[in-house]
């Protein structure tokens, strides 16, 4: 069961670099031409690397703690390989997701409601916090 698991998620794993490549080779060409295809591209990368971030502090736990992997009993190796499967296929959501809007922006000549989607976009949180750091660190000093 544990070997299945560890072969699904390397697949994963191997999917989740080819999406990435074929969406970073097909999208960025348009990057310059059409501004909402680049806040798509700007939001997937985020989102992927808050899930890069997630993976690393969950290694980074498990080292932590001291937990011998070799030593584990097969509940614990299984859980940490199907959370590490869970966030690559979360990864992998959101490049299809944001692959399938620009393929809609730049080949269908769909034309979304920006406003909406910046409002509702947690880019733009993550944008305003910083810029909001900054000042305060700015007005500190």
């Amino acid at each position: 069961m544990l070997a299945g698991a560890i072969s699904s998620t390397a697949n994963s794993l191997y999917q989740l670099v080819r999406d990435y490549k074929d969406f970073t080779s097909n999208t960025f060409s348009h990057v310059s031409k059409k501004p909402f295809v680049a806040w798509y591209y700007a939001d997937a990368n985020v989102a992927i690397s808050r899930e890069v971030k997630h993976c690393y502090k969950l290694y980074a736990s498990v080292a932590a703690s001291g937990i011998n992997l070799m030593k584990a009993s097969m509940d614990e190796k299984l859980n940490l390989v199907m959370t590490l499967k869970t966030t690559i296929d979360k990864a992998r959501y959101i490049i299809d997701n944001a692959n399938l809007y620009c393929f809609l922006i730049t080949d269908c000549g769909w034309k979304p409601d920006y406003i909406w989607e910046i409002l509702n976009s947690s880019v733009k949180d993550e944008i305003a916090d910083k810029v909001i750091n900054k000042w305060k660190q700015g007005y500190a000093s």
